[in-house]
């Protein structure tokens, strides 16, 4: 049995909270998918959602990053290099 979307997204929002990362699962009517908000911890105003759409995860239209749907740990260090740049920026 395939993996749906939303369980994928529900098991990328586990991997953060175990790695004390605020995450929730997402659908976006507009764009039709399920995604992962990723909440910043030192600004919780801040934050980024990665989409599941056609089995890979992206993040905003015309940005070159993308990952397989099974790869969490690239979507995780790709969420964690935004979450610390953003740290330090604040």
């Amino acid at each position: 049995m395939a993996i749906t979307a939303r369980e994928r997204a529900r098991e990328l929002a586990d991997l953060f909270a175990r790695s004390g990362i605020d995450a929730d699962v997402v659908w976006d009517d507009g764009r039709s998918c399920w995604g992962v908000r990723v909440i910043e911890p030192a600004d919780e105003r801040l934050h980024m959602c990665l989409w599941l759409r056609n089995g890979r995860w992206t993040w905003v239209p015309g940005c070159a990053w993308d990952a397989d749907a099974g790869d969490y740990p690239a979507v995780v260090r790709f969420a964690t290099a935004w979450v610390t740049e953003h740290r330090i920026a604040l």
